[in-house]
Parts: structure tokens; sequence; C-alpha cells
């Protein structure tokens, strides 16, 4: 788990730190989907702000998924913020060493719903694998517990005690 998390750490670091957007200067790797949403009637530039907001939020999913697998119980309720420090980060380090990018706070709302919802997602899994270990198992039926057998209290595999 911890090697994904780094692995993860290190795509997050390349999509953030990157000189150019990962969607090109002016959008041109999404073109077609601009052009899509265009013919349904949705302008442009709300398409672009929905498309980099989801692709925010998706971004940063597994972040809070792998941090609520590494985290204990009691810490997970430090996704959240952890997911706005993180994301804080990012569009300062944006702002502060990458002139061509743009640091908004609308990415820092974007990236932390993403990272709560990774975590959210990591908790309601590990309920359910929880649930599917702890259930008890079935009680024997009369007819098995009648033939099966009891170990005795005494047993000749038990150490005899010496003097």
């Amino acid at each position: 788990m911890i090697a994904l998390s780094a692995a993860y750490a290190v795509l997050l670091g390349v999509v953030v730190l990157s000189p150019e957007r990962i969607d090109g200067m002016h959008g041109e790797r999404i073109e077609p989907v601009l052009r899509l949403l265009a013919g349904w009637g949705v302008p442009r530039a709300a398409a672009y702000d929905v498309i980099e907001s989801a692709a925010n939020v998706v971004l940063f999913v597994p972040g809070g998924l792998l941090v609520v697998a590494l985290l204990s119980f009691r810490w997970r309720w430090w996704v959240p913020v952890l997911g706005v420090a993180i994301s804080t980060a990012a569009e300062l380090a944006q702002h502060t060493w990458l002139p061509d990018r743009v640091a908004d706070p609308r990415d820092i709302v974007a990236d932390a719903v993403g990272f709560t919802l990774g975590g959210v997602i990591g908790v309601l899994i590990g309920v359910a694998l929880h649930r599917r270990h702890a259930r008890p198992s079935p009680a024997p039926s009369a007819d098995q517990a009648a033939t099966t057998p009891v170990p005795s209290s005494t047993s000749s595999t038990t150490p005899s005690s010496t003097r």
C-alpha cells in the first residue's frame, strides 16, 4: 500500500507541478469533448469549467482512498483537512513557481471534494469488508450438534505434570 501511495504521490506531483496544463494551454487536448458539449448547447466556458473541476475531483479521489487505507480508524476524520492542505499547497506552488499555471481557489474546493470522496469510499469499503469478515458462522443444526464429537477435558497430548 505504501508503494502504491508513493506512486500516486509522484503522479500527483507531475500533474500539479507540470509547467504546462494537462489539457494543453488552451484546452486543445479536450477539444472533442468541448465540441460534443457545445453540440448539446453547453457554452464552451461552462463546459470547460465543469470538465476541469470534474478532472480535479477524479485526480484526488485515489489520494483520499489511499490515506484512509493507511490511517487507523481514529485518524480518518483528518482526510478532508489533509485534502484541503495538499490542494492548497499545490495551488500555492503553482502560483509561486509556475507562471503559466493559474492558481484558483475553486481548484482547492474540487480537490478537497475529491480527496474527501475518496476517503468516504475507503471507509465504506472498510465497513463492508469488516461486516463480511465479522459475520458469525451459522449455528450448527440439531442433527450436526448431536453427531459432532466434543473434545474431552483430558487429552493424551497434554503434558503431565512432573515433580
